[in-house]
């Protein structure tokens, strides 16, 4: 774990050092949205097997998006380190002991600045409309750019994105993320979110499925990600 941990770690040192489409890093807000008629549908659950699951679903409507996160715990194996690891949902856990705690975080992102080649995407946005979560609604600015050059040289990690962002209330100040895709259909993300760092490996099927692996706060977490076609 820790060595495949450092690996990725490697990786995104190297990608901070085009295009890839952005409407989220894993949970971190970027500047790019959704654009109309996109969508993107994810999910995950844990590889220790503790039935901790979390999924993704985004939508395009032109200039907005619209956003959610659902997080599902077993509540006989939540720990503190996954309470820690998604710290928008840390107080949670009393809502349903019976059956198992559950939170929908409700989201909206406008573009307010595309991307160009010279200057970066700006979205603001709002995190948990609903204010479901413990740390409640939370309000951003994030900022996108590809990094240029990197499809000119003859380098192993191509079409890299850098995103960075702040946020207030709800979200916890500087935010930060990267993209590249790798060799073998292979596309890495890193992020820097809510004060903890999060990491996503996915190998893409076609132009719409990929198959992933995540590390979110030392938890490992396997899933798949379905968007809409190119």
């Amino acid at each position: 774990m820790k060595k495949l941990k450092w690996i990725m770690l490697v990786l995104a040192a190297i990608i901070i050092a085009a295009p890839v489409s952005a409407d989220r890093v894993i949970f971190a807000p970027t500047g790019t949205i959704l654009s109309g008629g996109e969508f993107k549908a994810e999910g995950a659950i844990q590889a220790s097997g503790d039935n901790n699951k979390i999924y993704w679903l985004g939508v395009g409507l032109q200039q907005l998006e619209l956003n959610v996160t659902r997080i599902e715990f077993d509540t006989d194996s939540v720990t503190e380190s996954m309470e820690k690891s998604l710290r928008p949902t840390k107080a949670i856990f009393d809502l349903a002991p019976d059956t198992g705690d559950k939170v929908n975080i409700v989201g909206a992102a406008m573009s307010i600045v595309p991307e160009t080649s010279l200057t970066p995407g700006v979205a603001v946005g709002i995190w948990d409309l609903t204010d479901e979560t413990a740390d409640g609604i939370g309000y951003y600015i994030a900022m996108s750019k590809v990094v240029p050059l990197t499809q000119e040289l003859p380098l192993p990690i191509q079409d890299v994105k850098v995103h960075a962002g702040y946020g207030i209330k709800g979200i916890d100040g500087l935010f930060a993320g990267a993209e590249a895709s790798l060799p073998l259909g292979l596309k890495l993300s890193a992020e820097w979110f809510q004060d903890e760092l999060n990491y996503a490996l996915g190998w893409g099927i076609g132009n719409t499925l990929q198959v992933k692996g995540y590390i979110l706060d030392d938890e490992t977490f396997y899933g798949l990600q379905f968007s809409s076609p190119l």
